[in-house]
C-alpha cells in the first residue's frame, strides 16, 4: 500500500502499486500478484496474499471488508487504474495507459548543466514536456528539476 486517504474516520482512497509479472509490461496490472519487495520493513505478507492477483485482492480482501474504501488507484510503471467500489461490481473502471497519455518516457533521465555536470536524475521523464517522476528515496532531486522549470 502506498497511501490510504481518510474521510470521516474511514479509508476513502487506497493507492496500491503493482509490479510487472512474468509477461512484462504487456501484462494487465490487475492480473499481476503482489511482490514481497513491496513490503518495505513491514512484517512479511501472508503467502496466500502473494499468490492472489490484484483483481482478486480488490474484490475479496478490499471491497469485501465491512467498510471498504470507495476508491482504489492501482499504479504500475505503465498504467494508472482508477476503481470505484460501485462500478467494480459491473466490471467498470478507468484505465490510463501512460504511453498513450504522455508518450513513451525516457527512463533514468539525467538533468545536466551546460557543462555536462549532472544536477539530478529521475526514474522516468518526458523532456519535451518537462515532466519527471522521482522515486521516494530521491526526493532531494525534486528542487533542481523544479528550478529548471520541470513538473515533478
Amino acid at each position: 500500500m502506498l497511501f490510504a486517504g481518510r474521510q470521516h474516520g474511514s479509508v476513502a482512497l487506497l493507492i496500491l502499486g503493482a509490479y510487472y509479472g512474468a509477461a512484462g509490461e504487456d501484462e494487465d496490472p490487475l492480473d499481476t500478484k503482489p511482490h514481497p519487495a513491496q513490503y518495505h520493513g513491514e512484517a512479511p505478507p501472508p503467502e496466500a496474499l502473494l499468490r492472489e492477483s490484484w483483481s482478486d485482492i480488490v474484490t475479496r480482501r478490499i471491497f469485501g471488508q465491512p467498510h471498504p474504501p470507495r476508491w482504489i488507484i492501482l499504479l504500475s510503471p505503465r498504467h494508472v487504474i482508477l476503481i470505484e467500489r460501485g462500478k467494480w461490481t459491473h466490471n467498470r473502471l478507468l484505465r490510463f495507459d501512460l504511453d498513450d497519455v504522455l508518450g513513451r518516457g525516457n527512463s533514468r533521465y539525467e538533468l545536466t548543466r551546460a557543462t555536462g555536470a549532472v544536477l539530478a536524475e529521475s526514474e522516468l521523464a518526458w523532456p519535451e514536456r518537462k515532466v519527471a517522476v522521482l522515486l521516494p528515496e530521491k526526493r532531494e532531486w525534486k528542487a533542481p528539476f523544479e528550478r529548471a522549470g520541470w513538473c515533478v
